[in-house]
């Protein structure tokens, strides 16, 4: 591909670690080596936006994936996710490649391939030994969460097939041997 000029889209929270729930932290220098590895490479970066932040703002709880597929948290997502689209939209019609979008492994929300799950979760607090309970069932599929099933949705409305990879966390040199084994399949340079 002759195209030297891309862009990828990053999950909110790589970019902003504050926004995650109190106890999950991606460590500093994975993101400066990803992002060190993108500029390299001449691959702008575009933030989504934090759907969870958005709708229960950072002192939130961890929520499965059941809770987030509600037809309101749909469709604040695809609010959230217009107006950037049609960013990329401008972008891939001025020759832009779209690398792809890069979602967390395990999110309800933000997850590529893995969302965390359990028809179980919810209720009142005050019964810890419940509360354990349910915690014990929540299981990891290999589904996309709501929001990434969502940005999908609207970018193939668009007509834009976007690429996705997943992050997990600790493993940002597995997700950026991905991105260049991609960029080598299609001859990028």
């Amino acid at each position: 591909m002759d195209n030297k000029r891309a862009i990828i889209v990053l999950s909110h929270c790589i970019l902003n670690e504050h926004s995650k729930l109190e106890s999950a932290n991606l460590s500093k220098p994975n993101i400066i080596k990803l992002i060190s590895y993108l500029l390299k490479k001449n691959i702008g970066i575009i933030q989504l936006p934090c759907p969870e932040v958005h709708m229960y703002g950072i002192k939130r709880w961890g929520h499965v994936k059941e809770q987030f597929d509600t037809p309101f948290f749909r469709q604040v997502s695809r609010d959230l996710i217009k107006d950037l689209s049609l960013q990329i939209k401008e972008y891939i019609k001025n020759d832009y490649l779209l690398v792809g979008i890069v979602g967390i492994e395990g999110s309800p929300s933000c997850g590529a391939f893995k969302s965390c799950m359990s028809k179980e979760w919810g209720g009142e607090f005050k019964d810890i030994e419940l509360v354990r309970q349910k915690v014990s069932t929540i299981i990891y599929r290999d589904v996309r969460g709501v929001f990434m099933e969502e940005v999908e949705n609207v970018f193939t409305k668009m007509d834009i097939q976007p690429k996705f990879f997943g992050l997990i966390e600790g493993l940002i040199d597995e997700l950026i041997k991905d991105i260049d084994s991609y960029l080598t399949e299609i001859n990028f340079k």
